[in-house]
Formats: structure tokens, sequence, C-alpha cells
């Protein structure tokens, strides 16, 4: 049994051509460094407040709106800083390519169509030539769309989702 939701894999982006829906490429990104992988929510909706009691009225749900946080900030290897930079030009080119973060390869039917915020810092590690590699970034991808959270617990998917 495990002990997490949505599982625990690297995460990967597909690059789609939007006129074909052709994918183009498929880029593993690596593990994330101790802070992780994180998804942050925003839940979209109305909402309306009544002045007579001041009432706070929620409607039109339209689901949630999420933002992927890959941190490298400790490390990124310079093999992954070249991968976070071919997928931020296919995301400068938005009227050809569209791109889907699978979060976590082992789920796979959990994946998202986004677009990724393309500014980060970068900087060396210590050691001059000898530097393992480089830290700092923090890539940002926000779904396109509101919609669901779409949680997977892995203990209950003996197939992958897709095939659904």
């Amino acid at each position: 049994m495990s002990n997490y939701m949505n599982g625990y894999s690297y995460p990967v982006v597909i690059v789609k051509d939007i006129s074909s829906d052709a994918t183009i490429e498929e880029i593993e990104l690596d593990m994330c460094g101790a802070a992780g992988l994180t998804e942050e929510y925003e839940e979209t909706f109305k909402r309306n407040e009544l002045e007579k009691q001041r009432k706070i009225v929620d409607y039109n749900f339209e689901g949630s709106r999420i933002t992927f946080v890959l941190d490298y900030s400790e490390y990124v290897r310079k093999a992954n800083l070249t991968a976070i930079e071919t997928i931020l030009a296919y995301n400068s080119q938005p009227e050809t390519y569209y791109l889907v973060l699978r979060p976590r390869a082992d789920i796979l039917g959990r994946e998202f169509e986004v677009r990724c915020e393309g500014n980060y810092s970068l900087g060396i590690m210590k050691g001059g030539a000898r530097a393992p590699g480089n830290r700092l970034p923090v890539i940002r991808f926000t779904t396109v769309y509101s919609q669901s959270k779409n949680f997977v617990d892995p203990d209950t998917v003996a197939v992958p989702r897709h095939y659904f």
C-alpha cells in the first residue's frame, strides 16, 4: 500500500502540434530535489456578497486552475536544463505547438494541457570548472483550462487510466 496520491515518478512534457494533434516530442525531466514537484489548486467560480446579510454566495463552479511547480533550486543537471530550454522554446510558439504535462510518468492518465511561465533563475554550484551542475531553476506550469484535479490513488489503478 502506498502512502501518497498521484504517483511518484518523474514529470513528462508532451509536445503536440496544434493543427494535427500529433505528438512531436515527449520530454522526460529529472525528479525534482528536496522541495519536490508540488501542485497548487485555485478553485474557479463566481462569488457574490449579499448586501443585506453580508452572506457570501458561490456559484458556477468550473473546477480548479492547477499550477505545477518543479523545484530544481538545489541542483539541476546540464541535460535537464537543456530539456527545460527545449520546452520553453516550444512554449514560445503557441500558434504551432501546445504542451501536455504528465506530472508523474507512472500515472499515464493524469495529463493536463499547460502553459509554462518562462521566467526562472540560474546559478552554478560551488566548484568552478568542477561544479557538479547548476542550481536555482523553479519551473511553473499552469493548466490552460479550469478542470478536475483528477486525483489518482496508485493502489486502485491496475491498468493505466488512459485505457478506460
